[in-house]
């Protein structure tokens, strides 16, 4: 008897011939190669080519050679080769959903770190916000609506690959994706009970960064973050302690933390069983370590702004239990800082010149800080960031309620302070410095958009301190400049309050 053989289609996260007979599909390894995309580099299959030619995307020919990741259970088990877009590319109707994946994985991924993006130890990886793109195939076409995270990864695709066009210059197809990737959100949304609520939040998570890309869009960004923080809030902390909702876990948390900072509004997150929960099976990272240190100073920063709606006599009562819980998080963040430093061989960041042609503004942006790898990098510049915060807002309560005993209370928890406002501005200056590192090409978008938090946080702190700091303000500025003109818009991002007096 002849045995009819089916070709099996490689779809995700079950093939076609599987779904159709309603067997269990055993799954497939992928190994995936990333491959510049410039002419006369690797081999285009002919059958491919044709597409290829028309929508500057990418194709899959195992045969090609170039950088080999690891391969994730996410994936299949033959070697999968990504030929990188071409940046004016937006075509993306012929290209799978796989393909499209892979580049939105390319383009956000630094170079160093795509070697170990698939890799088990990166469970609790010490990304920003990177380390959740893997698991995209694994959840996607699990809910009713079928079209909602597909739609937006098209939609964050098109956003990388027209970055710095500026709006006039999106093409027509870049803009149909993004549109529609709103109405099958909308639609999701709508579904909310119905869609399976892991690919909803993936989902709201890629049109938040497309947003940052998007010239038209003000808010939006933010508004998707805060979609996230409450589908995340409603599923509980349980869900995120293992497989692929760990993994968007890490990496949505810092993004949510970073939104609750800004807002200056407390945070679900800041809850013990936050803290713990999702990382039961996996333990966090130093990243995620100072995050649990960090997460309660929104509801610290609330509370000193609640002291500007009461009258004098009262906030000056108040005025202490305002200060506390700001010296607390400074304790905690000194023991975090030994603790990193003790685990860390080496030195963690030296200076760089920089050519005095390359700028115009004060002596420090003579001076570029570099460092061993971009997680070290991120890990400071967020470290300097937070304390920086913590300094300012003691500062602004000293200058307006002069009976507190600031001074003696940093003693008693060991911390050194030169002067709030010299260190304030000292750590500011470094985020600055340290810019150039995490805005090289090879960082990709990754690397861009670890910026967001410690520049904004550098761009507030430089505008608090007026007269005494307009040229660093000027410089800080300047680099924000360059981000918007490489398509990244980072006002959106600033603090609500931003230290006004």
């Amino acid at each position: 008897m002849k045995v009819k053989r089916r070709t099996c289609d490689g779809k995700l996260p079950a093939c076609s011939q599987c779904l159709a007979t309603g067997q269990g599909c055993g799954g497939y390894q992928y190994d995936l190669i990333f491959i510049d995309g410039s002419p006369n580099k690797g081999i285009v299959s002919q059958s491919r080519s044709k597409d290829l030619k028309e929508t500057g995307v990418g194709q899959l020919n195992r045969h090609v050679h170039g950088k080999r990741i690891p391969h994730t259970p996410s994936l299949g088990n033959e070697e999968m080769i990504f030929r990188c877009p071409s940046p004016t590319s937006t075509s993306l109707n012929r290209i799978s959903l796989e393909e499209i994946t892979a580049s939105v994985v390319w383009h956000y991924t630094p170079e160093c770190e795509l070697p170990w993006l698939f890799t088990a130890s990166s469970t609790s990886e010490s990304r920003i916000c990177g380390a959740w793109v893997e698991v995209l195939p694994s959840i996607t076409g699990h809910g009713c609506n079928e079209q909602v995270l597909p739609s937006a990864i098209k939609a964050f695709a098109v956003s990388i690959l027209n970055k710095g066009l500026g709006h006039g210059l999106w093409k027509s197809d870049a803009i149909q994706a993004y549109g529609s990737a709103l109405r099958a959100l909308n639609k999701g949304l709508l579904a909310a009970m119905k869609t399976h609520r892991l690919e909803l939040a993936a989902a709201i998570m890629c049109m938040a960064l497309a947003e940052l890309m998007f010239p038209s869009s003000k808010s939006a960004c933010i508004t998707h973050v805060r979609g996230v923080s409450e589908l995340m809030r409603t599923l509980g902390p349980e869900a995120y302690s293992g497989g692929s909702p760990h993994k968007l876990f890490i990496g949505f948390r810092p993004i949510l933390i970073f939104e609750a900072f800004r807002s200056r509004q407390s945070t679900f997150l800041a809850l013990e069983e936050w803290k713990t929960t999702p990382f039961r099976l996996h333990p966090p990272s130093s990243m995620q370590c100072l995050l649990s240190e960090a997460v309660s100073l929104p509801a610290a920063l609330q509370n000193v702004d609640r002291l500007e709606q009461l009258p004098p006599d009262v906030a000056n009562d108040l005025a202490h239990e305002a200060l506390h819980p700001l010296l607390d998080i400074l304790g905690r963040l000194k023991t975090w800082n030994e603790s990193y430093r003790y685990g860390t061989q080496g030195p963690l960041y030296w200076s760089k010149s920089v050519s005095s042609t390359q700028t115009k503004a004060s002596s420090s942006s003579h001076i570029s800080l570099w460092f061993p790898c971009i997680s070290v990098a991120n890990i400071l510049t967020h470290f300097w960031a937070i304390r920086v915060i913590c300094l300012v807002h003691i500062d602004k309560l000293a200058s307006s309620y002069v009976s507190l005993n600031y001074e003696g209370l940093l003693q008693k928890i060991h911390i050194p302070v030169k002067s709030l406002k010299d260190d304030s501005i000292e750590l500011a200056t470094r985020i600055c410095q340290s810019m150039e590192y995490t805005m090289q090409d090879e960082m990709k978008l990754y690397g861009l958009a670890s910026t967001l938090f410690p520049l904004s946080t550098a761009h507030d702190t430089f505008k608090f301190y007026g007269k005494e700091t307009e040229e660093q303000l000027a410089w800080c500025q300047g680099i924000i400049a360059n981000l918007a003109r490489g398509g990244l818009y980072l006002a959106p991002l600033f603090s609500k309050a931003s230290y006004d007096l």
